[in-house]
């Protein structure tokens, strides 16, 4: 178990705080000791409560949480830290997630990278380069921006108020002249490098890019105008996987959801969307993006996204792919209010050079190659279109996929989702714990 001793606060001298402002019992002072300078040095190495900033490219793992028998985030930090000696030998067995009293701000799906994720944690903050040591003994998709004391109550979950994820998508996705059509069309020049592609997927194809498309103001105005009907309190459960819609779960509030406009990457115009909300359940913002280009681009009528969020029925909405999507920011806001003067407030903003450089070497590059290389996005933009989802029955009452009176519909959702836990690479049983638990 986490030892009780009594910390104080190294820098203020101060009794180790609670977050809801009750202290620890201050240890009387040792006088006299002959060994007061050993002691010191002990007390340097005791274990304290501090938050992590850290930035990683997901490809490759299996989400940032922790799961045995899958590569993970977590595990190569924990591993890491161990190494470096912030965490003990007798804190690194199985059960030492629990003992150190690790908790994550945002849980990453499989796949999604993180600018500043937080994780909290006892560890012993000792010696001065530890971040040096830390970051040496970890592969160079991950990297640890640096560490802060807080109080001893602090829960990076549990305290975090807001959580902003960027989505970056090609612009040429939003050129209305590329359109998924049967396989009369035109196919595209990825299409036809896309060697990876199954006959059904062959069936359709992408037309060609307009040239002399610009993804402009305009165009970011109208994609903006469709993600702002997101914002406010609604009943996410057709934006999740396997969720009831009378679910406490299925219900959150988005604070903003926006399209930034362009920005290069290798020369290429890439289109940015950014969503704050006070938390997410899996899959969500994929959902909720999907759906959004699908509206922009008229393969879904006016009005398809409002529809699915006010729906009581089961609808299967357009998922867009995880390479675009990662964590920008975790807030703390309500903490801040209150101990920023104890600590200093828990900000992003002192690595924000450091992150925006590990953007352009690491993230931006990846999903570029990634993209080019295995046409990420071109093999998803060919499966969105009336045939797949049947967009213009939804108001009807009785849209593809939905739970409503017929057992070859219920089949027809089942597999559906069967797919998804298969893509996702989890059992079930874990898939409908994340459904009805994932919370950040």
């Amino acid at each position: 178990m986490v030892s009780q001793e009594v910390e104080e606060n190294m820098s203020h001298g101060m009794p180790e705080t609670n977050v809801d402002g009750s202290t620890q019992p201050e240890e009387k002072p040792h006088q006299g000791s002959e060994d007061d300078a050993n002691k010191d040095e002990k007390n340097l190495k005791k274990k304290r409560k501090v938050a992590i900033f850290l930035s990683y490219v997901g490809h490759g793992y299996q989400g940032m949480q922790r799961n045995p028998g899958c590569k993970t985030i977590e595990d190569d930090l924990f591993e890491a830290l161990h190494k470096s000696g912030a965490i003990s030998d007798a804190n690194a067995d199985d059960s030492g997630f629990q003992k150190i009293h690790w908790a994550r701000a945002a849980r990453t799906d499989k796949g999604v990278s993180a600018m500043c994720q937080v994780v909290s944690l006892m560890m012993i903050p000792y010696p001065d380069d530890l971040i040096e040591r830390i970051n040496s003994n970890l592969p160079d998709v991950i990297h640890v921006l640096g560490y802060q004391r807080v109080v001893r109550g602090f829960d990076a979950r549990k305290t975090c108020d807001q959580r902003r994820y960027e989505y970056i998508f090609p612009a040429w996705v939003f050129d209305p002249s590329v359109q998924s059509v049967s396989q009369g069309g035109e196919p595209s020049v990825a299409d036809e490098k896309d060697e990876s592609l199954t006959n059904s997927k062959r069936r359709r194809v992408l037309t060609e890019r307009d040239p002399n498309f610009v993804f402009d103001e305009a165009c970011a105005a109208k994609m903006t105008s469709i993600l702002q009907q997101f914002e406010g309190t609604h009943n996410f459960h057709n934006y999740t996987v396997k969720m009831d819609p009378n679910s406490p779960q299925a219900k959150r509030f988005m604070l903003k959801f926006e399209c930034n406009g362009t920005f290069e990457i290798d020369g290429e115009p890439w289109v940015r969307m950014t969503v704050l909300g006070q938390s997410f359940i899996l899959h969500q913002i994929r959902k909720m993006v999907g759906m959004a280009i699908a509206e922009y681009k008229g393969i879904a009528p006016e009005g398809s996204l409002k529809y699915a969020l006010k729906a009581r029925q089961r609808i299967v909405v357009p998922m867009a792919p995880d390479l675009g999507l990662f964590l920008d920011e975790c807030i703390f806001k309500a903490y801040n209010d209150r101990w920023k003067d104890l600590h200093g407030p828990l900000s992003f903003d002192v690595y924000r050079d450091e992150v925006e450089k590990f953007k352009m070497a690491k993230l931006y590059p990846s999903l570029a190659r990634r993209d080019r290389e295995e046409n990420v996005n071109a093999s998803w933009l060919q499966g969105i279109h009336e045939d797949a989802f049947k967009f213009s029955t939804w108001k009807s009452g009785k849209p593809t996929g939905a739970l409503v009176g017929s057992k070859k519909r219920k089949n027809e959702q089942k597999q559906t989702e069967k797919a998804l836990n298969k893509k996702m690479q989890a059992p079930p049983s874990l898939m409908a714990h994340l459904s009805a638990e994932y919370s950040d």
